[in-house]
């Protein structure tokens, strides 16, 4: 049988509910405990706790039991709600007593803590100073100095007595000054739009309203930053969990809850960075955050682009704009265990933004066995300010996975980029090396829409679904739909690996999905277009390639093979190439001498283009109009 050890005791809600009446007794009990099992780790399970209020220390009978069903422990933390199952009983109050608790298949720990009882609250002797409130009845000037001042005199908090800053509804200004919570302490407000801590805080190098160090907690509140940074590279942040004297080390044990970090730049801003939450940090988790970022030159909404391991991300509303240079909804970092899900970004683009990126994961410095990171249920929009004004934008992402960065699975992820114009535009940008062989990025469930503009002012440039460098991703029911608009130049592709690809050990494969590319009326007569560009190995299942021509006749095709390396095998697929007339002459591939194509079982609208250089094996195809096509198929 497994044991457990109560490590630590927090009794932080006394009274539950509004103002209650003199005479009545407190409804619930809010406890805050520490289980580590019997080596001294902390466990992360869901259990099936027994409480019981005894008025002897040992032995004796309890005077109040109650069993809580799937109580979460994460990483050895719970919080709990007393009386929220069984009434706590009103005969208790004004006695001595003491606190057991049962994990299930385990005996009643020891010693139990001693409470003490009075008539209309339950008071902890050993840990109730440790709660420490701070009131919002004076101005906010008033009210920032009063929490400064609390902090400060926090000098003895630990594992075993943390100590909880509650804040009242109200606004805290900081002036210049920064709020550094020390280890073992929580952070907590009443509601990230009741309370809200503000600062011009912009020192040399990074400065936060609210620095959190390792083992802290931060829930309900927001965190503002409106400094003016002195240099081109500092950053001002609205709430950053970071070690501010060493940079790219990560602090640990962070929790982030309900939680709004802003940095808002003043107008007219020339230099500088604002990130709204910087969370440098291992072993942490945030929830339900909200994460903004507006002004200077660049703007990042939430940025963890340290070396971490076990990073939770459950939750996350990110926006950035007003950037003169460029904006960035998340920086991530790839790393054993780490996960974001239900990140919801939303950039605005402007005409004198250099970069935009929605999502930009950076290497963790080294490749494992292991392929690290996951993203999932997310949403990403990038919006830009029309397609009529020429732009400075070189490029555009939702998604780039940086040189040499290792992440794991995409999945369950809409990636929306309208109204855009910018050289190169892309949904996702699989950007690894030949270091990450064997390293596969699986896409799942990805949904990309692109309607944007090719900027003539470039000499060269692209927009692209899915630009996959390095080794060949898996990518299975993808739906990409890439509008290139009218007056735009170069290629239009789907999925593409690029010209300059170095041929790689591997097979891109593409299954269940749907890619549709259109280039209406390019300028430059581009003749590169195509719904998937190949130059290496390739298998497409069960998919539709569709490339529309434009009114111009420029062709398209479903598929472009770009070196003799490039074999195709597609299987029980549709493959279509077509005009806006909906013809049947389109150019369904072509390729160079050498290059291999085998189709069997698939339905095809269009013909080959390739002059008959490229080597095609087919068996059971169909033609739309003709029925079964010879082995010499289209």
């Amino acid at each position: 049988m497994t044991r457990f050890t109560l490590r630590s005791l927090v009794l932080v809600s006394l009274l539950a509910g509004s103002a209650l009446a003199l005479a009545t007794p407190p409804a619930t009990l809010g406890y805050q405990g520490n289980l580590a099992n019997s080596a001294g780790q902390p466990i992360t399970d869901d259990l099936t706790l027994t409480f019981r209020l005894y008025d002897v220390p040992s032995g004796g009978s309890a005077l109040w039991t109650e069993v809580q069903n799937g109580v979460a422990v994460d990483g050895g933390n719970l919080s709990v709600a007393l009386g929220g199952v069984t009434p706590l009983p009103s005969g208790i109050w004004g006695r001595q007593l003491y606190l057991g608790v049962q994990i299930a298949g385990d005996s009643e720990m020891q010693p139990r803590p001693p409470l003490t009882a009075a008539p209309y609250a339950l008071r902890a002797a050993s840990t109730m100073k440790r709660t420490l409130t701070v009131s919002a009845e004076g101005t906010a000037t008033d009210n920032g100095a009063a929490l400064l001042a609390v902090v400060a005199s926090i000098t003895d908090a630990s594992l075993d007595s943390p100590v909880v800053v509650a804040l009242d509804a109200g606004t805290y200004d900081l002036g210049a000054a920064s709020l550094a919570m020390p280890s073992h302490t929580v952070l907590a407000g009443q509601g990230q739009s009741a309370t809200l801590i503000t600062s011009t805080h912009a020192p040399a190098g990074s400065g936060a309203t609210v620095q959190l160090a390792s083992h802290t907690a931060a829930r309900d509140f927001t965190a503002r930053n409106t400094g003016v940074s002195a240099g081109e590279s500092d950053s001002t942040q609205g709430l950053a969990a970071s070690d501010p004297d060493q940079f790219q080390v990560p602090v640990t044990n962070v929790t982030l809850e309900r939680v709004t970090g802003e940095s808002i730049a003043p107008p007219a801003t020339l230099l500088g960075q604002r990130h709204g939450i910087s969370f440098c940090a291992s072993n942490s988790r945030a929830t339900d955050i909200t994460a903004r970022a507006f002004g200077s030159p660049f703007a990042s909404g939430f940025r963890t682009d340290c070396p971490s391991i076990n990073l939770k991300v459950d939750g996350a509303t990110i926006d950035a704009a007003d950037a003169r240079d460029g904006v960035r909804g998340a920086w991530l970092v790839a790393g054993a265990g780490n996960e974001w899900k239900r990140l919801s970004i939303r950039l605005d683009v402007a005409p004198s933004n250099q970069t935009a990126f929605g999502i930009r994961v950076l290497s963790p410095g080294s490749f494992t066995s292991e392929l690290q990171g996951r993203l999932s249920d997310s949403t990403i929009t990038l919006r830009g300010g029309g397609l009529l004004t020429p732009t400075t934008t070189s490029r555009v992402e939702g998604i780039e996975l940086n040189e040499s960065a290792q992440l794991a699975l995409i999945e369950h992820v809409n990636i929306a980029i309208d109204n855009l114009r910018a050289a190169n535009v892309r949904g996702i940008g699989l950007r690894e090396t030949a270091n990450n062989v064997g390293a596969t990025v699986e896409l799942r469930d990805v949904d990309i829409r692109i309607a944007a503009l090719q900027e003539a002012a470039f000499n060269f440039g692209e927009i692209v679904g899915i630009r996959a460098e390095g080794y060949p991703p898996q990518l299975r029911r993808v739906r990409v739909n890439v509008d290139c608009v009218s007056g735009g130049f170069n290629p239009c592709i789907g999925i593409a690996q690029p010209e300059n690809w170095s041929t790689l050990p591997g097979t891109l494969l593409l299954v269940d999905s749907d890619v549709q590319v259109g280039h209406r009326a390019p300028a430059d007569g581009s003749t590169r277009s195509a719904a998937l560009q190949v130059m290496g190995p390739t298998q497409v299942q069960g998919s539709r390639l569709r490339a529309v021509q434009s009114a111009t006749g420029e062709p398209v095709r479903a598929i472009r093979h770009l070196a003799s390396s490039a074999v195709t095998r597609v299987t029980h697929s549709q493959l279509i190439s077509t005009d806006f007339n909906d013809s049947n002459t389109g150019c369904l591939f072509d390729g160079p001498a050498g290059a291999n194509g085998e189709w069997f079982g698939n339905h095809v609208q269009g013909s080959r283009c390739d002059g008959g250089q490229v080597n095609l094996i087919c068996a059971g195809n169909t033609q739309r109009g003709v029925g079964l096509l010879t082995n010499a198929c289209p």
